[in-house]
């Protein structure tokens, strides 16, 4: 255990980890639920982003927003394009499979790769865009987590051809990924902005 961190708090950290694995899809569906409260298809009063730009990781542009409450989210149509899925889901909006989770993961493939901690960031956002139009995207920490489960999938020889330009972007996305990470821990570090 890092000496740095409270034990009282890593006890309580273990305990909402199995807290979460017991409460399984339904829980995660009835998240959802609740976070796209729609009315005639729309949701009501969603949070507004503060802050808006693009990342560039991999020669792929990811539309990306801070929300009022500091969540940072990618964009749903970019995020899926930058892994290599269709831009766009059922209708324009965010589609799931019968047990909560996103097309990208719901292959029976790659199940045994999706942690509880995933599953939890798969629950998508609705969000009012800086210019004021409904918007509906992921939490960011989903992008290196899915790249995660991709490779791990590969590395354990359990993708399927259909797979393999995801995997290819999962990879690229990863190593971008890693520069960018290095620069703004050394940023942070030093003080440096």
């Amino acid at each position: 255990m890092d000496e740095t961190k409270n034990p009282a708090a890593v006890e309580l950290g273990k305990l909402g980890g199995k807290k979460t694995a017991e409460r399984g899809p339904e829980y995660y569906a009835e998240i959802n639920a609740k976070r796209v409260e729609r009315k005639g298809g729309r949701p009501r009063n969603p949070p507004a982003a503060t802050h808006a730009g693009t990342l560039e990781i991999a020669g792929r542009r990811i539309a990306c927003a801070v929300l009022a409450d500091g969540k940072r989210v990618l964009s749903q149509e970019t995020f899926l394009s930058a892994i290599g899925r269709s831009r766009k889901g059922k209708g324009g909006q965010i589609v799931t499979s019968p047990d909560g989770l996103p097309p990208f993961l719901a292959a029976e493939n790659l199940r045994t790769f999706v942690s509880d901690e995933l599953r939890q960031a798969t629950v998508p956002y609705v969000y009012r865009s800086v210019g004021g139009a409904n918007a509906y995207g992921y939490d960011a920490m989903l992008l290196p987590m899915v790249c995660d489960v991709y490779l791990t999938a590969k590395d354990a020889g359990k993708t399927t051809r259909q797979q393999e330009h995801i995997v290819r972007a999962c990879n690229l996305l990863t190593r971008g990924l890693a520069r960018v990470g290095i620069i703004a821990l050394v940023d942070e570090a030093t003080g440096y902005q």
